[in-house]
């Protein structure tokens, strides 16, 4: 192997990659060299431990604490509460050994019980990007957007740190951890952050893109001025006019002592009518999938987080929607039109008029698109965006990091030799130059 000098990465990188090669043994205190405590001792210091949960009804056990660590985190994320998580886990992956959903506790005083502080829903994958090695991801079931996890705004930098400790561990054995489909801006991002700056570990940012966020303005007509030209809304005015024309239009809202059950009939019998049910991907479609959407509204319904909203035409629904809504924030989740009636644009009506009801409500800050980069119609609606972003991390080992480490050049070198399997997709999320990052919401 080629002379390195020292100067230009260290003589302990030098080692490691000589060591990678087969031409040396890797430093025994390369851990140490890295700031990482070693797993025994810090297990005896900590004050938090470790609890890891393999089905559905070891989690609702926690259900109290899980309920309130939702209600605090410092990022919300509805698709990590019980009353979503838990149906999609019975429901989408009912046995399955690859999801397991880790537990960070605080350590109680002699006066109280112990602190759910962190709660990590997990995927274990056989490899990693082709390489047999152990890996995690964030568990992300169909249907879920957003795979923040929930942390206590306290102790955040230090339940990342102890779940960081966990996945490098003997009972996890895990090389790599992939936070995917995480919110890039928020306090989760800044104590990971923390965490990995602390033990000097390797990350790699593999893709970030913008999503359509629903942000509030004065006044909805300032929200609409914004959004729309003169021309565009004298053209919606004409649309209205002709929808008008076939009968009674009317706006509505599932109120709180409403039948939710005949209102998720309504939603799944009017996505099935069109493609999604040609194609066999509608709710309605399969029977895990009916009972996953059905638990899910009403679990919702019954904490006063579901907001359905309907346009009708003479008492019809031709286009709903459902929303997760809640004093920190909003989620958009499942949108559906007849398509009888596609050329008056039923969906953008309903949408312009959750804009105006929503400035009257004020029922959530602000709320998540949960919609695909470059989204046909809630790009152009919702001005506001956030920042969705996907990073792999090291755990600690040496192995490890060289993995990690070696990934921009990995992806450097795929895209140059082999262009067409690095190519993007029709859908492929479109990477920001870094100057382009914001640290807050930003409009588009």
């Amino acid at each position: 192997m080629a002379h390195v000098p020292t100067s230009s990465i260290g003589h302990r990188y030098v080692n490691l990659i000589q060591a990678a090669v087969g031409e040396a043994d890797p430093p025994a205190d390369f851990a140490n060299a890295l700031g990482v405590l070693g797993r025994n001792d810090h297990a005896g210091i900590s004050r938090f431990s470790i609890r890891v949960e393999t089905s559905p009804a070891g989690l609702e056990a926690h259900l109290a604490e899980w309920e309130r660590l939702a209600s605090s985190a410092i990022d919300p994320n509805a698709f990590y509460e019980p009353w979503y998580l838990l149906p999609a886990w019975r429901e989408l992956a009912p046995s399955s050994p690859e999801v397991l959903v880790v537990l960070v506790f605080e350590e109680a005083d002699r006066s109280g019980s112990p602190r759910l502080c962190g709660l990590f829903p997990l995927e274990r994958l056989p490899r990693f990007r082709g390489i047999p090695i152990g890996a995690f991801k964030m568990w992300q079931r169909p249907y879920c957007f957003l795979c923040t996890p929930l942390i206590e705004p306290d102790v955040a930098p230090e339940v990342v740190e102890e779940f960081l400790l966990w996945l490098g561990g003997s009972e996890a054995r895990c090389a790599v951890m992939e936070f995917n489909q995480v919110q890039a801006d928020g306090g989760f991002h800044q104590a990971l952050a923390v965490a990995l700056g602390r033990w000097a570990l390797p990350v790699f940012e593999v893709e970030r893109h913008r999503r359509a966020l629903f942000e509030f303005r004065a006044e909805a007509e300032s929200f609409l001025d914004e959004i729309l030209s003169k021309k565009k809304r004298k053209e919606l005015r004409r649309i209205e006019r002709r929808l008008a024309e076939l009968g009674e239009v009317a706006y509505d809202r599932m109120g709180t002592d409403a039948d939710v059950g005949r209102w998720v009939e309504e939603f799944l019998s009017l996505e099935a009518s069109g493609w999604k049910g040609r194609a066999g991907s509608a709710f309605a479609s399969q029977s895990e999938l009916r009972r996953f959407f059905d638990s899910v509204m009403r679990g919702a319904h019954a904490r006063g987080r579901l907001a359905m909203l309907a346009l009708r035409l003479n008492g019809r629904a031709i286009a709903m929607k459902c929303n997760f809504v809640g004093a920190r924030a909003g989620f958009a989740f499942k949108i559906a039109y007849d398509e009888a009636y596609a050329k008056y644009s039923p969906g953008v009506f309903l949408e312009l008029n959750h804009i105006r009801e929503e400035h009257t409500r004020r029922s959530f800050p602000w709320m998540d698109s949960c919609a695909r980069p470059g989204h046909p119609m809630i790009d152009h609606l919702w001005p506001s965006s956030r920042f969705i972003e996907t990073r792999v991390v090291s755990t600690g080992g040496w192995s490890s990091n060289l993995l990690v480490s070696s990934l921009p050049l990995l992806r450097t070198a795929k895209r140059r030799f082999f262009p067409e399997r690095a190519g993007p997709g029709p859908h492929a999320r479109r990477r920001l130059p870094v100057e382009q990052y914001p640290t807050q919401h930003v409009r588009s």
